[in-house]
């Protein structure tokens, strides 16, 4: 089985979209969804919560892909079972923040969390001031969503940094710009990723893919070159 473990603003929804309605089919593999979001937070610091992930992801049948909602990476052995091939995409980290920085006033956003963005509104002048902000302002004005403190931990900051998906669930995953995190993910990724690639250079993505995972990626590149 395959996971895909998808990091927000880096171009997972068009790589998910290649693997559910095109790769699945051409392959002749299912592909289930994850049901991380019913917990409203990216971060699984509870045991119970990791080990429901876990659960119903050993439920399904292992020739299928399995496609997460930005969870975090989550330590199988712990739990007493073999790991999946673990894949993901990565993306310059300030292309990044300001990707999501827009997205998040775009209509294409529908936040889970409407007080908090009514408050957001009110804070700014009305809710035509915050969409119409500039990424620039934000950072001048030092704002809330803007600030980039080392060793924060705050969970407002997880759509800000890659480095807490790879890394994981402990507490020093959380930490912004810890240096123990930075390790940890990069320990992850070369221990339990099979390939970790860019949608910044889509084809050569997709050929290490295709080479290295062809049950599940033959004809990636093919279908990406023609559109899908």
């Amino acid at each position: 089985m395959i996971y895909f473990m998808r990091v927000p603003k880096t171009g997972s929804q068009a790589m998910a979209t290649l693997i559910m309605r095109y790769l699945s089919k051409k392959n002749e593999y299912n592909v289930h969804i994850g049901p991380v979001k019913q917990y409203g937070e990216p971060f699984l610091t509870a045991y119970e919560q990791e080990s429901h992930i876990i659960e119903t992801l050993f439920d399904i049948d292992e020739s299928k892909a399995f496609i997460g909602n930005h969870e975090n990476y989550i330590e199988y052995a712990s739990f007493g079972f073999e790991k999946p091939i673990y894949i993901s995409l990565v993306r310059n980290p300030i292309e990044k923040v300001i990707s999501w920085f827009y997205y998040s006033r775009s209509n294409l956003y529908k936040p889970s969390n409407i007080t908090l963005f009514s408050r957001r509104y009110e804070k700014f002048g009305g809710e035509s001031n915050w969409r119409n902000k500039t990424f620039d302002d934000c950072i001048k004005n030092f704002e809330v969503e803007c600030r980039f403190i080392p060793m924060n931990s705050r969970k407002v900051q997880g759509y800000k940094r890659q480095i807490i998906q790879f890394c994981g669930n402990y507490k020093p995953c959380w930490e912004f710009g810890s240096p123990l995190a930075v390790q940890m993910a990069k320990d992850n990724v070369e221990r339990n990723f099979a390939v970790v690639g860019t949608w910044e250079d889509p084809e050569i993505t997709l050929t290490v893919l295709e080479h290295y995972i062809p049950k599940y990626f033959k004809g990636a590149l093919e279908l990406y070159k023609g559109s899908y």
